[in-house]
């Protein structure tokens, strides 16, 4: 090992952090950029209803077996978009909840199979827990309630995925 050579990379990104450097973030940018955020985040609970109207209309699409391919599309692309959204703008419980039901819908989508009684009710579940986390204004971890709602959801989860089987 005596012919290696060892060449230490500058880390630019820790000088970026820093303020120094090529890459320096702009502090009053970083601060604009944080202020937009926060705005437009007081403004979520309202919007946000919107996403949770079409989640319980894909919903009910599910529970009569009108176009059940796309209502559980359409589902899974508003539960992946919460997701991501809740934490953003200081609803963890929202980004736990829509985690949740996506990673429960995976395999329901690489299934042809319909939906059973049981799975129907773990959606109509989390639907209903964004609809609380919501109507609440259970913010960051949603403190006792938003957990008791998570454990709720985690419990209804495992018994349907405990019926469905291997």
């Amino acid at each position: 090992m005596a012919d290696a050579e060892f060449i230490q990379v500058p880390n630019t990104l820790r000088k970026a952090k820093m303020g120094s450097g090529p890459g320096k973030l702009d502090k009053n940018l970083l601060a604009n950029a944080e202020k937009a955020i926060e705005a437009f985040g007081e403004g979520f609970s309202d919007w946000i209803q919107d996403d949770i109207d079409e989640m319980e209309v894909a919903r009910l699409r599910l529970s009569q077996e009108e176009e059940p391919d796309r209502a559980l599309a359409d589902l899974y692309r508003i539960a992946l978009d919460l997701k991501g959204q809740g934490t953003s703008f200081g609803y963890n419980v929202v980004s736990a909840v829509g985690a949740s039901l996506t990673d429960f819908m995976d395999p329901i989508r690489e299934s042809d199979a319909p939906l059973s009684a049981l799975q129907l009710d773990v959606v109509t579940a989390h639907v209903g827990a964004i609809r609380a986390v919501i109507s609440e204004g259970l913010k960051d971890d949603g403190g006792a309630t938003g957990q008791a709602l998570l454990n709720g959801l985690a419990r209804i989860v495992a018994k349907a995925q405990a019926t469905a089987g291997p």
